[in-house]
């Protein structure tokens, strides 16, 4: 499954780069992430439980982040395992000033989804759909922890 889109940030390139890359940010913006650690640069342990359609299930697995271009791109690869089956993802991220100077930046993503087991299986049909919502409520919940970081260190 591919997915692509773009996102208006009210932040500049670095402040967005920032805070894609600390990890109480990932965990308050990923839908049913309940662990996210760093254990070396660019690399993440997290542990989340996701609802697909009927099926609900819980993974645990790695986001490592290649190709890294400060802080203008890189590529996040996820893989995660859990009873339910398999997931693996890759997303390629570029964060583009906006054209206005000052007026924060535009995060564009092209996102590539490959799930097995249990989960492809019975909630194969309501994946895209699912997938749609997850990356909808991660920019939400991104956009609030980002604002937020950024009163905080006014």
């Amino acid at each position: 499954m591919d997915l692509q889109g773009s996102h208006p940030i009210d932040a500049t390139p670095q402040q967005v780069w920032e805070a894609m890359n600390d990890p109480a940010v990932l965990m308050a913006c990923i839908p049913g992430c309940d662990t996210c650690e760093a254990t070396a640069p660019g690399v993440f342990e997290v542990s989340a439980a996701f609802k697909i359609g009927l099926l609900s299930a819980r993974f645990g697995g790695a986001i490592a982040l290649t190709d890294v271009e400060p802080p203008h791109r890189y590529t996040i690869n996820v893989e995660g395992r859990g009873a339910a089956g398999f997931g693996r993802g890759r997303a390629r991220v570029v964060l583009a000033e906006a054209v206005a100077p000052g007026t924060g930046c535009t995060l564009q993503y092209t996102l590539q989804v490959d799930v097995g087991g249990k989960v492809a299986q019975v909630a194969g049909r309501w994946l895209g759909s699912t997938a749609e919502a997850l990356v909808g409520k991660f920019f939400l919940r991104f956009d609030k922890a980002l604002q937020q970081r950024l009163r905080n260190r006014a």
